[in-house]
């Protein structure tokens, strides 16, 4: 009589071959390698955030002051946040820009409104990609690496100048200086309108443009204020006001 069990089929173990497992080794050290190098640059781009919004509150306390005295004074912030951006250059030279770009994006962005705001007190001008591209190149010259900043950080960096802006203003009027709030009003309006015409660009562009406006007209009430007051009020009387009224 014939058995009819079927019989179980063999198991074999798979065993790679040296090619395979070593292309999977190669693998593998290259994404731990990323992966540490990625956490590197975030931290880095932490430090960054952190150096840049020190440097923005240096730069509301002297901001009245004259402007080689606001040069100087920032340089040493400066100084130190270009060494940080001369470690984040070391850790990505040879490696693709786009893969690190999200890990040290919101410390670029943080840097760009810090020296779009130094640039115009100094200046009274809007900061070009180009320059602040050239003052990394200018300041970590022991790289032949170009840093380049993407349309993106350099525009969502300086959108977040007129938040700066609009303290530049409401504190400036309780000190006197009147014109210097309406000057920052028409820079500020012309901002706004070149933005307006990117806000299908993202989500985030439309949520940037909508804190620009929501500073903007607060920028506006003052400025219309002053140019309301100024032919009924003193100088003194005036300063008196806005330091009664925040927000006329």
């Amino acid at each position: 009589m014939e058995d009819t069990t079927a019989q179980e089929p063999s198991k074999k173990k798979f065993k790679p071959s040296g090619t395979i497992q070593t292309h999977f080794s190669d693998y593998s050290a290259q994404y731990d390698d990323h992966n540490d190098r990625y956490e590197r640059v975030v931290k880095i781009s932490r430090d960054i955030t952190v150096k840049s919004k020190r440097l923005i509150f240096l730069l509301h306390r002297i901001a009245y002051d004259e402007k080689s005295d606001i040069e100087q004074q920032a340089s040493e912030p400066l100084y130190e946040i270009h060494s940080l951006f001369e470690k984040i250059i070391q850790e990505i030279d040879g490696y693709e820009y786009w893969r690190y770009q999200r890990a040290f994006t919101p410390g670029l962005q943080e840097y760009i409104e810090a020296v779009s705001y130094l640039v115009y007190l100094t200046k009274g001008e809007l900061v070009s990609k180009q320059y602040i591209e050239n003052i990394i190149a200018q300041h970590t010259p022991d790289n032949d690496y170009v840093f380049n900043i993407s349309a993106n950080d350099y525009l969502l960096g300086i959108s977040d100048l007129t938040g700066e802006l609009m303290r530049l203003c409401v504190n400036s009027v309780s000190l006197g200086h009147f014109e210097l709030c309406v000057n920052v009003c028409v820079f500020l309006e012309n901002m706004l309108s070149q933005f307006n015409n990117l806000s299908d660009i993202s989500r985030e562009m439309q949520r940037k443009i909508n804190v620009m406006s929501t500073s903007v007209k607060k920028v506006e009430n003052v400025a219309l204020t002053i140019r309301l007051k100024e032919t009924e009020y003193t100088k003194e009387q005036m300063m008196q006001f806005f330091a009664n009224n925040p927000n006329p």
